[in-house]
């Protein structure tokens, strides 16, 4: 890009921050002991939904790859990187 823009990156399919927590967790064999839900502060933002809409426009790019795909893709290379 040829200026300074705020690009948000994602998938556009939710999902709530525990429960990816849980397939990180669950995929790398992290005992369960290691997650525990917080509250979150008054002033805290409960439910995000960002908007993807630049990250289509202005880079061209739209997710091909589903989350659960992407969690296993991430912890197989975190896998190899740290043997």
């Amino acid at each position: 890009l040829s200026g300074y823009e705020v690009i948000n990156i994602g998938h556009p399919d939710l999902i709530e921050t525990a429960e990816l927590a849980e397939m990180i967790r669950a995929r790398l064999g992290a005992p369960s002991y290691l997650l525990r839900v917080v509250d979150q502060p008054s002033r805290m933002t409960l439910v995000k939904r960002p908007a993807l809409r630049k990250q289509a426009t202005l880079l061209s790019m739209v997710p091909v790859v589903g989350l659960q795909a992407g969690v296993e893709r991430v912890a197989s290379r975190f896998a190899r990187v740290t043997a």
